[in-house]
């Protein structure tokens, strides 16, 4: 499986909340080979624009702290994994 780890403003009335929730939700239900868990991260009070936050790391530190924490660089956790 390739790893997955999604971000997701929880005030986004673009693309609902709930969909990553549901789509994470329903991957770690499966059982992925390798067994790498699918993350998601949610900011509180962000709209559709989670990315600009996550990408350019200012994101760290900020997240709903019932979700995945984000406390490592997207680019350092990308790096660490290859097809």
């Amino acid at each position: 499986a390739i790893p997955i780890w999604a971000f997701h403003g929880d005030a986004d009335k673009t693309v609902l909340p709930q969909l990553s929730i549901d789509f994470v939700t329903a991957f770690n239900q499966q059982t992925p080979t390798p067994s790498i868990p699918a993350l998601l991260t949610m900011y509180a009070g962000v709209g559709h624009d989670s990315w600009s936050r996550t990408y350019d790391g200012t994101g760290i530190g900020t997240e709903r702290k019932d979700y995945s924490s984000f406390n490592i660089s997207i680019y350092e956790w990308m790096f660490q994994y290859s097809k």
